[in-house]
């Protein structure tokens, strides 16, 4: 259930990845979850789609679930237009949903299975964060990776750390899954990559958003057909904590 996109417009004229996303459990078994800084782009284009399981060199009709068109974009109102610039509060809110129509399989999550989209209020989970580099020089065949880590606070923010070496872009709105069962293609997921600096500044330390009620809200815009373009919330507050240090301080 995980995939990438593509879009007219992209960079490197479709020689490159755009992003990782992952079909999520909904009424109307069509909706993939990303990153906010990858939907700024998305929902500008006119022709774009999502390939679950992409790939690389195979034709359309070829891939193994074939393609899907994208019909909607839903992301956070507050979180800003210029995407992966963001490093101050609002990277907390770099998430987003992508509603597919069918391709001639079915619906989405008929054809791949999906995750269920799960809040939680902890940061220190061990999941498997799956992603598609699009880096030409790192992953020339757009193979998606997988890393099974421990994820801790990235404090000043609400958001998860993980560290795992080759995360480059592309992975952004990968999924960070909680409890995968692959025989049954279900599990939970809690985060994609994104955040601080469109989801991390080098590719061994990543960051997600931690899914609260400003996701929860988003998810269900997205989940009961809400219109896209007239979603309203209050202003963001971000977290007044700081992390704990051990010692006295004085070295």
């Amino acid at each position: 259930m995980v995939g990438t996109f593509f879009f007219d417009g992209q960079p490197l004229n479709g020689r490159s990845t755009y992003c990782s996303g992952s079909v999520v459990r909904s009424k109307g078994k069509n909706l993939v979850l990303t990153a906010g800084h990858c939907a700024n782009s998305l929902k500008d284009a006119t022709h774009r789609i999502f390939v679950p399981q992409y790939r690389y060199s195979l034709p359309a009709g070829t891939q193994p679930h074939g393609v899907f068109p994208i019909d909607e974009v839903y992301k956070d109102p507050r979180y800003p237009e210029e995407g992966k610039a963001t490093r101050g509060p609002l990277s907390d809110l770099d998430f987003a949903f992508v509603v597919v129509a069918a391709n001639s399989r079915g619906q989405i999550e008929n054809v791949t299975g999906a995750l269920t989209f799960t809040p939680t209020t902890s940061y220190e989970h061990n999941v498997p964060v799956v992603g598609y580099p699009d880096s030409i020089e790192n992953n020339s065949t757009h193979k998606a990776i997988t890393c099974d880590v421990p994820t801790s606070r990235f404090y000043g923010f609400r958001q998860m750390k993980m560290e795992c070496k080759g995360y480059y872009g592309g992975v952004s709105g990968g999924p960070w899954i909680k409890g995968y069962n692959a025989s049954a293609r279900t599990g939970q997921v809690i985060g994609n990559v994104g955040g601080m600096g469109g989801g991390g500044d080098v590719d061994w330390i990543s960051y997600s958003p931690l899914y609260r009620k400003d996701a929860q809200d988003l998810y269900n815009d997205a989940n009961n057909g809400a219109d896209s373009k007239n979603l309203h919330r209050p202003d963001y507050q971000p977290p007044t904590d700081s992390p704990i240090l051990p010692g006295s301080g004085e070295t």
